[in-house]
């Protein structure tokens, strides 16, 4: 019984043996690692599932698909030996396997087994570590290649924690700062940088720490020494792991040097303009010297040519004197102008004004100059151009008169011709191209090569007579750009040269109806002329308008043309004859026509370049109707044949149905009351012989005159009467100028006058530094020649209209405007007085709400409201006025709006008055 219970015990024991040994056994399996069983004599006894897979792929140079073969774990069999034989529990190391695709890395632990102290065995533990190795040893080669780069460069560099304070610098401090490295790590970066940039300093770095971003900043730094440098930082912020700004690293560049150059520059830059200041100063007071005698010459020329008795060569040589003095006159003229624009004293003004007037005006001044060559100058502007433009047409005058009047020069024979056309137009504003094109000389590939280099004169040694100083385009050049405009010009030797620019304009937005002869449409007209160019330019001219154009290149081409027409029964209602063509002339072709021909009907009238009193008599004589000069107006060319015809002449809108009689009474009992003369004041005596060169001119011009001889009497006048343009001689001596001017301008500002007084100084003191005085109190011009007082009245007139200042009372309708809306019929005219007077109660009282509001978009749609019905009626004084209120009300600028809105009723009472009594007019 003893001996089986024993034996139940040992069979019991063995149970829980093989079952804990199992518990074990799954244990030693499911460990993640390959773990090798050593036994005393370093020989395998077990492996677990991961090591056998991992020996299926390295052999470790062991199989152990069989663990009875005792087979040793060489592969670290040093290691091993030195581990059994040490006192160590457990080790650990890295070893490297090599195999023939790659070398592998191992973390290997060791750890003894003992059973009662006694050495019974070895776990090996393995963990595959090849990957991280990997990523170490990229790591460490990364930060080698960092440090190599940070030692090498020549700027500095350093990191910075997020408060700024220096965390690494780079080995380059030492050279350029002349600081070690110790001395500033730890240290706050600002406490270097120059009191004057730190506040920008922080201002940066926080903005790029705040916005995450990389940003640079230009300041100095203080050295070891204590000086500063200059130095571009560049920082760029670092992130921690959860995205957070942790700091930066700066890369700060020397610029020490380029900051010096920098500032050499600058004081190179000022000493050449104060350079170029003298320079334009010495050069407008020499100019200014020169021409004063300049004019006396021509002048006194002018007396000799014309009022005394010369014989033919003191008559030749006085035009000679003339003529050099004229052309010193333009070399100086241009001479100024070059200078103004290169100090930078040349102003864009802008004023209303009408393009195909300018060009005219600006043309016949130097038609006269062609006509000495017997040189047709013509000039055709484009019927789609819009003429009301508003900009600086001084500019654009002294534009033309250089580069027509280089063309002038230029030609000896054959033709200057300008055409305006429009390029674009968008909105408010229109490009023009105005070409101007001559027969001349032409340029050789040399004279254009430098024109294009240098813009300058092209005259040279075979032609000297045709040399040039080029200050003329070089002007007209740069006013070109400075209107934004370009230039260009295309050139063939002895066939002529043709030179193009462009000019943007705005539009006026209150559009002058254009007249167009509607009543001329369908008249037969014959041109007769050897000029091409002339040809074209008149047939345009009168095709634009409709009329049945023939044309013909001869005096016998055109009495043949007159001879069939004949034969068929039919006529031309209008013949026009060039006098001077070869062959036979114009006289000459107009005799037969009207002898051998005995044509009466047609209207006979001739075109001449030069205007010849005795061909003028020979017209009279003759019976033709009219001698023209070129270059030809279409409007004076229109007006002409009108007159001739006996042709009622009314605009193109108006109908056969217009009630003429109405109209003309309106005119008559309506408007007679109301002034259009401009008011001018004048300072000092009335007898002073400046003052008697002045009045001349403003009579001429039919203005009423004022004059004051003290600011009292100035004042007075002033206060008392709607003074349109001042004009102050500064010889008089009772008044200090400049203080009566401050005083005009206070006055202004005090009473919110925007439309300020056009003023016009005349000194004799012909320094810029005098003229700038003038000019910086509120003077508008300031001249010393009284020959230049022509140019500047015309100036001011357009600044009066551009200011919108009354000239005396205005008309408050324009019937003319009415006419064209309405047709001519009373009746019509009357419903929409009637409508007005309906409507305008409710449209001022949404307008006055609107003010009272501050309701800037609601004043703009109430004010165009009002301002549509007034353009309906021709009411301009008024439409002026709403839309300034409709301005004010688009630049959300309210705070002249009420003091305006009170001119709108005002003129509205004045408006009503004149309605109502044109509802009571009949047409007799």
């Amino acid at each position: 019984m003893k001996k089986f219970i024993e034996t139940a015990k040992v069979k019991k024991w063995n149970l829980k043996f093989i079952d804990e040994k199992n518990k074990y056994l799954s244990i030693f399996q499911s460990i993640p690692n390959p773990v090798i069983i050593l036994d005393d004599q370093n020989v395998i006894s077990n492996v677990n599932d991961t090591a056998t897979e991992l020996f299926k792929v390295i052999d470790f140079n062991v199989k152990v698909d069989n663990l009875n073969e005792k087979k040793k774990f060489s592969w670290i069999e040093d290691e091993l030996k030195y581990f059994c034989s040490g006192n160590y529990s457990e080790i650990s190391f890295i070893k490297e396997y090599k195999s023939y695709n790659d070398n592998l890395f191992f973390k290997v632990k060791l750890k003894k087994i003992r059973v009662n102290d006694n050495f019974i065995g070895t776990i090996v533990i393995l963990d595959d570590i090849t990957n991280s190795k990997k990523v170490s040893e990229e790591l460490e080669n990364s930060e080698k290649s960092l440090r190599e780069i940070t030692e090498s460069m020549k700027d500095l560099i350093c990191k910075i924690d997020i408060n700024g304070k220096i965390q690494y610098v780079g080995p380059s401090v030492k050279p350029i700062l002349g600081y070690n490295l110790k001395d500033l790590i730890g240290k706050y970066i600002f406490s270097n940088i120059h009191p004057e940039d730190l506040d920008k300093t922080m201002s940066s770095f926080n903005r790029g720490f705040i916005d995450k971003s990389s940003t640079g900043q230009e300041l100095r730094f203080r050295k070891q020494n204590g000086h500063y440098l200059w130095v571009k930082f560049i920082y760029n912020s670092l992130y921690d792991e959860n995205g957070n700004v942790s700091g930066a690293i700066i890369v700060a560049k020397d610029i020490t040097k380029i900051k010096e150059l920098e500032e050499e520059l600058k004081k190179f830059k000022l000493e050449v303009e104060s350079a170029k200041l003298a320079k334009s100063e010495f050069l407008a007071n020499v100019s200014n010297e020169i021409k004063n005698p300049l004019n006396s010459i021509i002048d006194m020329t002018d007396v000799m040519l014309f009022n005394t008795s010369l014989n033919e060569e003191q008559n030749e040589y006085m035009s000679i004197i003339k003529k050099s003095s004229e052309s010193l006159v333009k070399i100086v003229d241009n001479m100024l102008g070059f200078s103004k624009i290169e100090s930078g004293k040349v102003m864009l003004e802008e004023f209303e004004f009408n393009i195909k007037d300018i060009i005219y005006e600006t043309l016949d001044a130097l038609a006269i100059r062609a006509h000495e060559k017997n040189l047709e100058l013509m000039i055709y502007i484009h019927s789609d151009v819009d003429e009301n433009l508003i900009g600086d047409y001084f500019k654009l005058k002294q534009i033309i008169i250089n580069i027509v009047g280089n063309a002038i020069k230029f030609t000896e024979k054959g033709e200057v011709a300008v055409y305006v056309e429009k390029v674009t137009d968008k909105l408010d504003r229109i490009s023009l191209k105005i070409s101007v094109i001559d027969t001349g000389i032409g340029m050789t590939e040399e004279n254009i090569n430098k024109l294009n280099k240098y813009f300058n004169g092209v005259g040279n040694c075979k032609l000297k007579k045709y040399a040039g100083n080029g200050l003329g385009l070089i002007l007209s050049k740069q006013l070109i750009e400075l209107m934004d405009g370009d230039i260009w010009f295309e050139s063939k030797y002895k066939k002529g040269t043709s030179f193009y620019f462009t000019l943007d304009f705005k539009l006026q937005q209150y559009k002058q109806e254009i007249i167009k002869y509607n009543y001329l449409k369908d008249l037969n007209v014959l041109l007769v002329d050897d000029n091409k160019t002339n040809r074209t330019i008149v047939y345009n001219m009168l095709n634009d308008l409709e009329m049945g154009v023939r044309f013909v290149a001869n005096a016998e081409e055109g009495l043949s043309v007159v001879r069939e027409y004949a034969k068929l029964n039919k006529h031309f209602d209008v013949i026009i004859i060039d006098e001077l063509m070869p062959g036979m002339n114009g006289f000459t072709l107009a005799s037969k026509l009207k002898k051998e021909m005995n044509i009466t009907n047609p209207i006979i009238m001739m075109l001449s370049s030069m205007e010849l009193n005795k061909s003028k008599s020979k017209c009279k004589q003759m019976g033709l109707f009219n001698y023209l000069v070129k270059p030809i107006k279409q409007s004076e060319l229109c007006d002409v044949i009108k007159n001739a015809l006996n042709i009622e002449d009314r605009n193109e809108s108006v109908n056969n149905h217009c009630d003429y009689k109405f109209f003309d009474n309106v005119k008559n009992n309506i408007n007679k009351n109301y002034k259009n003369k401009v008011n001018v004041l004048i300072s000092s005596e009335r007898n002073m012989n400046n003052n008697k060169f002045i009045s001349n001119l403003v009579e001429k011009r039919k203005c009423n005159i004022f004059y004051g001889s003290t600011k009292k009497e100035i004042f007075n006048i002033l206060e008392n009467n709607k003074i349109n343009m001042f004009i102050t001689n500064v010889e008089n001596n009772e008044m200090d100028v400049v203080e009566l001017i401050k005083q005009i301008r206070n006055k202004e500002h005090e009473e919110n006058i925007k439309a300020h007084l056009p003023i016009i100084v005349i000194n004799k003191d012909s320094g810029e530094d005098i003229k700038e005085r003038f000019l910086e109190v509120g003077a508008n011009e300031c001249i010393c020649n009284l020959e230049d007082i022509t140019g500047v009245y015309s100036k001011a007139e357009q600044m009066i209209k551009s200011n919108k200042i009354n000239y005396g009372e205005q008309a408050i309708l324009d019937l003319d405007q009415v006419i064209d809306i309405t047709g001519g019929e009373e009746k019509l005219f009357k419903e929409l007085i009637e409508v007005f007077f309906q409507a305008y109660p409710e449209q001022v009282r949404d307008i006055r709400e609107a003010i009272e509001k501050s309701d800037s978009s609601e004043l703009q749609v109430k004010s165009n409201n009002l301002k549509q019905a007034l353009r309906s009626l021709g009411a301009k004084s008024v439409f002026a006025l709403v839309d300034e209120l409709e301005k004010m009300a688009k630049n959300n600028d309210l705070n002249n709006a009420k003091k305006t809105f009170e001119r709108v009723q005002l003129e509205i009472i004045r408006l009503k008055s004149v309605l109502n009594k044109i509802q009571k007019m009949g047409k007799n």
